[in-house]
């Protein structure tokens, strides 16, 4: 198990016992700093024709001016994504950028893509919670202890994993505070295709284990359906600007074990 996940894995935890128990509060006269309004957001949604919205969102109020709980918006968050189970994910980032496959249940999440560090362009898989790094010359599993062990390519492993794995995310989020809804927005998702969303954003930097977070927003449709994640992370040293979109969700993805 990484560092990381030992690190925050307790609150994650408390995320996902979150779930299906706690109201969300919103508060009509709360009001926040706005881009220019652009239009409301339409039916389309990145995902799969059955979705059908979870109880667990139901209390979200997106409407521009409310704010909303961080627990209730993680909660939402891991039980959308959970629902679906698989899709695509594309990250950019200060240090990494990339497109990966991945998978998420019950707070097992797996990935599987090609990513960019500073030029360097390599194979990433996330799976059983170890990662492994290939360049075409067999999978090298990341273990920053090693004396063998490459120091740029752990700690690019670790910054990924930080950015890409959704229940650090809501970790960070279920931190607490009133998170203010703003106009919505046109986001570009990972296949070149649109989707209107209302940012939900941090109050104040947030913090769960070493992870640090400014600026944290979440994006989510009409539907709730959680779109994109865009923040300014610090790590034991690492900082890093980053934001990841969610997009064919729900579509058959197969985590092949490494190693």
């Amino acid at each position: 198990m990484s560092k990381i996940h030992v690190a925050i894995i307790g609150a994650v935890a408390g995320v996902l016992l979150l779930a299906g128990c706690s109201p969300a509060t919103s508060d009509p006269q709360k009001t926040v700093e706005q881009t220019t309004p652009q239009q409301e957001p339409a039916e389309q949604e990145p995902a799969a024709d059955d979705y059908v919205m979870p109880d667990e969102c139901m209390v979200l109020a997106l409407q521009p001016g409310v704010s909303i709980d961080g627990p209730s918006v993680a909660q939402c968050a891991v039980v959308v994504l959970d629902g679906y189970g698989s899709g695509r994910q594309s990250i950019e980032g200060d240090e990494l950028e990339g497109d990966v496959s991945f998978t998420y249940a019950d707070d097992d999440y797996s990935y599987a893509g090609t990513v960019t560090a500073d030029g360097d362009t390599f194979d990433i898989t996330y799976t059983g919670r170890q990662t492994w790094i290939e360049r075409g010359d067999g999978a090298v599993r990341v273990d920053a202890g090693s004396d063998t062990m490459n120091p740029a390519d752990a700690t690019r492993a670790e910054l990924w994993e930080i950015i890409a794995n959704p229940s650090i995310s809501a970790a960070l989020i279920n931190t607490g505070g009133m998170w203010p809804v703003g106009e919505p927005q046109t986001i570009t998702l990972g296949d070149g295709s649109t989707v209107n969303a209302y940012p939900v954003a941090s109050p104040a930097p947030i913090t769960a284990g070493d992870v640090q977070a400014q600026d944290l927003t979440i994006w989510f449709t009409e539907q709730a359906v959680p779109v994109a994640i865009e923040a300014d992370v610090a790590y034991r040293g690492l900082d890093s600007n980053f934001r990841t979109t969610f997009f064919d969700l729900g579509s058959p993805v197969t985590i092949d074990p490494v190693g």
